[in-house]
């Protein structure tokens, strides 16, 4: 049976009123705050809408504009620099002949025609030179125009992209049509390095066309130059003209303020150096707004109305459900993962209460599951560290196991040799050094020892073989005390010394010297094992040193250093291990690298 709370009667109704008020406050304030401010929020709403609208309208403008200006410099520069343009002009400005004159007009004429034809904004194309002057030939020029005495020749050098002129009556070509003209400096590149001027007129309607359609959403459109001087303009350009007389500061915004009344917008054409102006009356663009501000009003009042009506139903239902809901919600939190929420309707709170529930169900097999997966991950890591743990125990006492047993062999012929032939001193001390190896060896059965027993071990070696060659052999142990007490695995440094003794050493005719050093590298120690022995040849070498690496057993080198190489990495891991250096007829090094460790700080395997 499950148990609500009891709520008193006059508990709920306070609850009740004060989400009742709560709307009815809420819905006034909000509708005399439309009513007040509506028109003005609106106002700027629509004002910002279309400002952004003609923002993007202007930016086509100004793409369109600038491709096809950059489209046309293109066209010219390619015209100025091409052969079959520039060489007739340079043999005829060269040498005035009249059949290079009739070749460079043939020429020029041609390629002023195509470049008048690569673009649908240029109509007349002229090319002036001091020798004479040139042009497509397809209209009748004015015989009165000088261009050394008009108003397009320029007064100054022309920058790269040449000057651009307002808007004016055609000065070359009785055509009576408004054009744009835009005049190039250049040399030709003959003898006399002739300063040319090539004019390219733009016929203004054209510009006009190019641009149609696209800035209908204004009252007036122009494009004026750096100067103020006009370069097209239509609609009602009278704010375009104040626009023009305000200060630099003033045209920073986008309207003109006070009782003018327009919406202006300006774009910047770098290319050209030209300002690109467009207007709109603010009362156009906010006009239909008070019709609809007058319609919101009507709408909000009747709105509140339903609403306080509605709310009022609402509330009383809502109000009981929400109270089992956030009941069964605590116990949930509580930790009561049986608490279910019985509602009995379809509506918003049936559909909750069907999640509710059906969460809760979820929750509690989830966390039975998750408490049996937790128990059965817990067993299966044990195994698993368990069978690891064996494994390692394994390898390593597998490896430990194949170290070669001829040196005990050769050790004992050696004694024997020496009992009979040279006495008992020697006897001795070779008795006694076997003897130590060989504690050593054994460790009570430790695989672990410090680094000291190491030594020790390696030095009783060392004297065996010093006893055993007489003065061939010379050796030296060097190790800071400090780290006397390091654990390592045992027999690792005596395969080493073995290996350089018999593979380095005895095969030379000269003395020779073993040298062995420990270092500490960071939290690491490095032994190096060095002779002066026979050394490894280059490719053995590599391929010793490759095998190493890989964990492999390079075949005719035994089984001792691939032996301690294993070892070290399975205990230590992949960073460590045995690499190896030598010079043919000079010596060998082996470094070993093994982890640094005291007393306590690592389990014995």
């Amino acid at each position: 049976m499950i148990f609500f709370p009891v709520y008193s009667g006059g508990g709920s109704i306070r609850f009740r009123t004060k989400i009742l008020l709560t709307f009815l406050l809420t819905t006034m304030a909000i509708t005399g705050m439309s009513t007040v401010f509506f028109y003005n929020y609106v106002s700027e709403i629509v004002e910002k809408n279309y400002r952004e609208s003609a923002l993007s309208n202007l930016e086509q403008v100004y793409t369109i504009v600038e491709n096809s200006m950059e489209s046309m410099y293109t066209s010219t520069q390619t015209m100025l620099v091409s052969a079959s343009f520039l060489d007739p002009l340079v043999r005829w400005l060269n040498n005035a002949s009249d059949r290079n004159y009739s070749m460079a007009l043939t020429k020029t004429a041609e390629n002023l025609q195509e470049l008048a034809g690569s673009s649908e904004l240029i109509d007349y194309v002229y090319l002036y030179t001091p020798g004479g002057s040139f042009d497509g030939l397809l209209y009748r020029r004015n015989q009165n125009f000088d261009f050394e005495k008009s108003e397009l020749m320029p007064i100054e050098k022309s920058g790269n992209r040449g000057f651009w002129y307002p808007a004016m009556e055609n000065p070359i070509w009785d055509t009576g049509e408004t054009v744009i003209p835009w005049v190039f400096g250049f040399n030709c590149g003959d003898r006399r390095n002739t300063l040319c001027y090539l004019v390219i007129l733009i016929r203004q309607s054209n510009l006009q066309k190019l641009i149609a359609g696209i800035d209908n959403v204004y009252d007036g459109f122009g494009i004026y130059d750096s100067q103020g001087r006009t370069i097209l303009e239509y609609g009602d350009i009278d704010p375009l003209k104040d626009w023009l007389d305000f200060p630099e500061q003033i045209k920073a915004y986008d309207s003109l303020g006070g009782q003018n009344g327009y919406l202006m917008f300006h774009s910047y054409v770098e290319s050209n150096d030209w300002h690109m102006l467009m207007c709109r009356s603010r009362r156009y663009v906010t006009g239909s707004i008070r019709e609809i501000h007058i319609t919101i009003i009507g709408a909000n009042i009747l709105i509140m109305l339903f609403g306080i009506f509605v709310m009022v139903l609402l509330v009383r239902r809502l109000t009981e459900s929400l109270r089992e809901l956030t009941y069964q919600m605590e116990c949930m939190r509580n930790g009561d993962l049986t608490a279910r929420l019985p509602y009995q309707h379809r509506d918003e709170i049936g559909q909750i209460a069907v999640r509710f529930n059906y969460m809760a169900e979820r929750i509690e097999d989830l966390v039975d599951k998750q408490m049996v997966n937790i128990q059965e991950l817990k067993e299966e890591k044990e195994r698993v560290l368990e069978v690891q743990k064996q494994k390692r125990e394994a390898e390593l006492r597998a490896l430990q196991a194949q170290i070669r047993p001829h040196f005990l062999y050769n050790t004992l012929n050696v004694i024997t040799w020496e009992a009979a032939s040279k006495g008992e001193k020697k006897i001795s001390a070779l008795s006694s050094s076997l003897g130590k190896f060989f504690r050593l060896t054994l460790s009570k059965g430790d695989e672990i020892i410090p680094l000291r027993d190491e030594l020790a071990h390696v030095k009783s070696y060392l004297n065996i073989q010093q006893i055993c060659y007489g003065k061939n052999l010379d050796y030296r142990i060097e190790a800071p005390k400090e780290l006397e007490n390091v654990l390592m695995i045992k027999l690792l440094l005596q395969p080493l010394v073995e290996n350089s003794f018999y593979h380095g050493i005895k095969p030379m005719d000269r003395d020779g010297c073993i040298r062995v050093k420990v270092l500490k590298s960071g939290d690491d120690i490095c032994f190096v094992v060095e002779d002066n022995g026979a050394g490894i040849p280059a490719s053995r070498l590599q391929l010793m040193n490759e095998s190493l690496e890989a964990g492999l057993i390079s075949q005719g080198d035994g089984y001792g250093i691939y032996n301690v190489n294993e070892r070290v990495r399975l205990y230590y891991g992949d960073g460590y291990g045995l690499t190896y250096e030598s010079e043919p007829g000079t010596g060998t090094r082996a470094f070993l690298k093994i982890g640094c460790e005291r007393a306590g700080e690592k389990d014995e395997l």
